[in-house]
């Protein structure tokens, strides 16, 4: 994963799977925070890297999006919903819109990429809940 793609407030894990939310970005060095740390903020670097939280269902429910059928839709008071397509037989979540006559389809493979592009259109950060 490329330092590059996080920003302050994503989420990342540790090789053990624990949640932590990105507090600092450098070059090649993350700094984040996770629950119950009592001490100093964790680093994360290229001799002890950090894993991206893969999207999934449950991911997306704690972030406050509905499940419709095979869309996965959060309006959070906003004036435009946001929604969040599954498609079954490949097994993937993507983000689709055809306004102004553009078709975009973009595959979402991490909450952290979920979390830049919420934020990129809807200029909100997203909700998470982990």
């Amino acid at each position: 994963m490329d330092v590059k793609e996080l920003r302050i407030g994503n989420w990342v894990s540790n090789t053990h799977g624990i949640p932590m939310i990105v507090k600092a970005v450098y070059e090649d060095t993350v700094y984040v925070d996770f629950k119950g740390n009592v001490g100093g903020l964790w680093e994360f670097n290229k001799h002890e890297p950090y894993k991206p939280i893969e999207l999934t269902e449950e991911i997306l429910l704690k972030c406050g999006f509905e499940l419709k059928g095979v869309i996965f839709r959060i309006n959070n008071g906003l004036s435009n919903q946001f929604d969040v397509n599954y498609s079954p037989s490949r097994d993937i979540f993507y983000y689709n819109s055809s306004k102004h006559g553009m078709y975009m389809g973009v595959e979402i493979k991490y909450l952290h990429q979920l979390q830049n592009l919420f934020y990129a259109l809807i200029n909100e950060e997203l909700n998470v809940k982990l």
